[in-house]
């Protein structure tokens, strides 16, 4: 596992933001297709590569982090937003357009 990000600054732990945020909506996985996670697993699998499911800091972002040949990056899609035209766009691109 990599190293975690110190959010620290002498010793002392900073805050990520604004104390002054706006409520979020949640992110919800149980809101998408099982079939569609289902799918995007199988095909970043086939590639040898990974992929992790979860939600930004706040809660109100779903998070999928792929891992592909060394290069690593995490997709991030607003609670607000259906998630599963999104899964299906995540799983074309990771296969090239053939899926």
């Amino acid at each position: 596992m990599g190293a975690m990000q110190n959010n620290t600054k002498n010793g002392k732990r900073r805050k990520g933001g604004s104390s002054r945020r706006r409520p979020v909506e949640p992110a919800d996985w149980s809101e998408a297709d099982g079939g569609l996670i289902i799918h995007l697993v199988e095909v970043v699998t086939k590639r040898q590569g990974a992929v992790r499911f979860g939600l930004s800091r706040d809660g109100g972002a779903y998070a999928v982090g792929l891992y592909d040949d060394g290069d690593n990056w995490t997709e991030y899609l607003s609670g607000s937003q259906s998630p599963d035209d999104w899964l299906r766009r995540l799983a074309s691109e990771f296969s090239g357009g053939d899926d």
